[in-house]
């Protein structure tokens, strides 16, 4: 009987003490988990590749023209940030037709870089509105000197014009916090 009763005693503590350890397994993932900062979720998402590697969606930044707006989005991963393209999509909704972008240029304040490999995705028309959407490739180090910068414009030439597209006060707050929080604290962008 004795030996019965020890059986049982041995089988619940072990069951125990894997409850135990399982709680303490599913309590340590959730603690390795990082904290984004309350603007995360709305100023960028990433996404597990596997293996130390991420990628990094922006959420769409705002810029207006005269008579237009631009959405724009930047996506990279972190693994190959300064030796890769970060792809820079945007979206011009405008009264004025736009049918293709010639050229896509990001002035910082202190140097012009110009966006490569522009290629339209689509090119809708409504009743008022037209709306064309462009992919393109930027630098990463590229990418964060537009982040970081006090003053970026966004000049675009389509129809044989140059539009001057400037931040939204909400779009500059972003780009702050996303540089701050994501490039500089967690890949370590040098200034």
């Amino acid at each position: 009987m004795n030996k019965t009763m020890h059986s049982k005693n041995s089988l619940l503590n072990r069951a125990f003490l894997l409850v135990l350890f399982i709680a303490g397994l599913l309590s340590a993932c959730h603690s390795v988990k990082p904290d984004g900062g309350k603007h995360r979720a709305s100023d960028y998402e990433d996404f597990f590749l596997g293996a130390d590697k991420n990628q990094y969606f922006i959420q769409p930044l705002t810029y207006t023209s005269e008579n237009a707006e631009m959405q724009i989005d930047f996506t990279f991963r972190d693994y190959s940030f300064k030796d890769s393209a970060t792809v820079a999509n945007f979206t011009i909704t405008s009264s004025e037709r736009i049918i293709n972008v010639d050229s896509l240029i990001f002035d910082n304040g202190t140097e012009l870089i110009f966006a490569k490999n522009l290629k339209k995705l689509y090119f809708e028309k409504d009743k008022k509105l037209n709306e064309i959407r462009t992919t393109s490739e930027i630098d990463g180090m590229e990418l964060a000197e537009i982040l970081k910068a006090d003053n970026s414009i966004i000049y675009v030439y389509a129809n044989n014009k140059r539009i001057q597209f400037i931040p939204s006060k909400k779009s500059n707050k972003v780009r702050m916090r996303v540089y701050s929080h994501l490039l500089k604290d967690q890949l370590l962008i040098e200034e």
